[in-house]
């Protein structure tokens, strides 16, 4: 909506000119006191005739009209001087209060002005002015800030003069000092009963300010807003002689959407009342809203004039707050961004000065952690630390983002700072730095109950101590996220992980439940392979044959790899046959022999549960291939040995016991496999001797 494209700007005026200030507008009205007395103007009780008085008496008064402050004071101290007993001499008196001159500071200078209308009043207690000057004391007391003074000054002129023409400008008057005193309802009710009474009809329009001033501080804006625009139809010009009236009028405005308009009004403040405290609070606004905006050079501009028309005041230390805010975004993008900003060098024109390193950065943000009030102090520290985790020096960074946490608990910028802290926890999880990670809960183990760390940081803590082979602490943090974020992103992974830490430390039950949840609410789940195959593992130590079937056909249902689907099919086949199922065994086995994938152990392995099925001719099938063309020796032995017992059980006792006699004489089976095979082959001779010798007796017998 501004064109700041333009380069070349030179100083204030020109940037007032681009905003369509007219100077003239701002000479108009800087001469206005800040706010209407609610004395309003020096009553002179002497009439409008003038050839009646002495001529400095009436040259006093031109004076004083005209502004002429030295001017005036000089004719009615003359004019006292030469007519001390006159009646007019009491009203010069009174007047010259609103004339007298200090050289002290003016929080001081107005306690003069305060004491000699006190005393100008002890002395003429029943002068016609005596109303005007508890009025003038009370409002003075109110404008310097002493709202318990005021109060008590206008209580007493209320008490005192209960039907004065000046009574509702007192009214007026309390409930502004109500107002200051940021007592919002108690001011709101006396600038209602001002304008509720038809009699006091010329402060309608005040008590109609004072009723939109009171809805702004209380952030009723609908209402603030109808006030408003009451005064600013009848009377505008009674809106432009209070700071605070436009900087609330400004606020109204931007709470109602009227960007415009707010803009307007805090220029008006700054421009009319430009060392008001309002206007300083205008300026930062104004910062602030053209910083939103996108429009960099005037919104530090205007922070910089806050921080030059009020050194030292909470207006300034906003001011500084609002261009390191900015410089503290734009370091951040690095220095070829900084050296290549745009914005830099039309601030360099304009004589602001601006941090161009982290190091200038953190000097100034220091200062203002010193000198500045709490939540622009708690800012610049918070800066401070962001600077530290900008450049990445985290272990610094950490430190004094922990102390805003601890010293700043439940602030804005203690709850920033607990943020940043997860956020470089995190950042040390994207580096895979697990042991920095796992030892800051060494460090800080009561911490993680203030940083509510949320479940991504909850995971990724598991994740650090399973990293370091501590799989009983992962799982508490892997339990944490599962507890207290049942529905977050990263549930299924904690649970997978949960299943495969419990599974490390033997932790069968925990293990088993963990896992069926798994395979229940994740049938499709990306870790449904790692957990179902331990499961599967578990149901076999357990001899739980018929559950070790079910999970490893989940496995196998998921795993895509040939040479894994193979080890899977082969797992089932060995648990189908320790189950009992050797239908289905036998059917898997001719399954692999089909597909031209069985191996020497397939065959000799299909071989033993045809035997063990009552299968002998077809077992004794396999176990004759497998001696002819077995490259095993081992299991060329054990088909050999098997083979002799198929023999032996289909009556082919000859076949069988040359069989046995060849084994149990082989010099080539060696070691604890061979020794077995020897004997069981000369058992087996030993049986068949046996018989044999049995058969023979019983032949005889007959």
């Amino acid at each position: 909506m501004f064109d700041w494209a333009k380069k070349g700007c030179r100083g204030v005026m020109r940037l007032l000119t681009i905003y369509g200030l007219v100077l003239m507008v701002t000479l108009m009205y800087s001469q206005t006191s800040e706010a209407s007395s609610s004395c309003h103007k020096f009553p002179w009780q002497d009439g409008q005739a003038s050839g009646e008085f002495p001529a400095q008496y009436l040259e006093g008064k031109k004076a004083m009209a005209d502004g002429l402050r030295q001017e005036a004071r000089r004719h009615f101290q003359t004019f006292i001087r030469e007519h001390p007993k006159e009646p007019e001499s009491i009203g010069a008196r009174f007047a010259l209060a609103t004339l007298l001159t200090s050289t002290k500071d003016p929080d001081d200078a107005f306690l003069e002005t305060v004491g000699y209308l006190q005393s100008v009043r002890r002395r003429y207690p029943n002068s016609e002015y005596s109303a005007w000057a508890l009025c003038e004391v009370g409002n003075l007391y109110a404008q310097f800030g002493w709202f318990p003074k005021a109060k008590g000054i206008f209580e007493q002129f209320l008490e005192s003069y209960p039907n004065h023409p000046l009574t509702p400008g007192v009214l007026i008057g309390a409930a502004t000092n109500f107002l200051n005193n940021h007592q919002n309802l108690e001011a709101a009710l006396i600038f209602r009963q001002v304008l509720n009474e038809p009699a006091w009809h010329e402060f309608h329009l005040e008590a109609a300010l004072g009723l939109a001033d009171s809805a702004a501080a209380s952030k009723a804006w609908d209402q603030a807003q109808y006030w408003y625009e009451t005064v600013e139809l009848e009377q505008p010009e009674l809106l432009r002689v209070s700071a605070s009236s436009l900087y609330r009028r400004g606020m109204t405005a931007l709470a109602k959407g009227q960007t415009e308009k707010a803009l307007q009004q805090f220029l008006n403040a700054i421009n009319l009342h430009p060392y008001h405290d309002d206007a300083g609070r205008s300026l930062n606004r104004l910062a602030e809203l053209l910083g939103e905006q996108g429009q960099y050079v005037p919104s530090i501009w205007f922070a910089y004039l806050a921080t030059k028309r009020f050194p030292g005041q909470e207006q300034a230390y906003a001011g500084e707050a609002s261009i390191l805010r900015w410089a503290h975004v734009d370091l951040k993008k690095g220095p070829d961004a900084v050296f290549h900003s745009e914005v830099r060098p039309r601030l360099a024109e304009l004589g602001v000065p601006v941090p161009i390193t982290w190091n200038d950065f953190r000097k100034q943000a220091a200062r203002l952690v010193m000198v500045a009030g709490a939540d622009v102090a708690d800012e610049a520290s918070f800066w401070i630390a962001d600077s530290f985790e900008a450049e990445g020096n985290y272990e610094e960074a950490m430190r004094r983002f922990i102390h805003l946490v601890g010293a700043r608990s439940g602030t804005t910028w203690g709850t920033q700072s607990a943020e940043s802290v997860k956020k470089i926890l995190l950042k040390y999880a994207e580096q895979q730095d697990w042991a920095r990670l796992a030892s800051f809960q060494d460090g800080y183990p009561n911490l993680f109950a203030v940083l509510s760390p949320g479940p991504q940081l909850m995971f990724q803590m598991g994740e650090a101590f399973r990293h370091l082979q501590l799989p009983e602490d992962a799982m508490k943090w892997y339990d944490r996220v599962l507890t207290k974020h049942p529905s977050s992103p990263v549930r299924e992974e904690s649970l997978a992980r949960k299943v495969l830490a419990a599974a490390a430390i033997h932790e069968e039950s925990v293990t088993q439940d963990a896992g069926q949840q798994y395979e229940k609410e994740y049938p499709e789940g990306r870790w449904i392979v790692e957990v179902s195959s331990h499961l599967g593992m578990l149901a076999l130590q357990q001899q739980q044959f018929s559950a070790a079937q079910r999970h490893y056909a989940i496995v196998l249902a998921h795993v895509t790899d040939e040479k894994q689907r193979l080890q899977i099919r082969r797992r089932l086949l060995r648990i189908q046959f320790q189950a009992g199922d050797i239908g289905k065994a036998i059917q898997g086995y001719q399954d692999l022999i089909r597909d031209n994938v069985a191996t020497e152990d397939d065959r000799l392995m299909y071989a033993d549960v045809l035997f063990d099925a009552g299968r002998i001719q077809e077992a004794s099938q396999e176990y004759e291939q497998i001696v002819k063309g077995s490259k095993s020796f081992k299991g060329r032995a054990w088909a050999q040995y098997r083979l002799a017992v198929s023999y032996l059980a289909q009556g082919k006792v000859d076949e069988s016991k040359a069989l046995f006699t060849q084994l149990a004489t082989s010099e080539d089976l060696e070691g604890e496999f061979g020794s077995a095979v020897r004997a069981a082959a000369a058992a087996q001779q030993m049986g068949i001797r046996l018989v044999a010798t049995e058969e023979i007796r019983e032949k005889n017998k007959k």
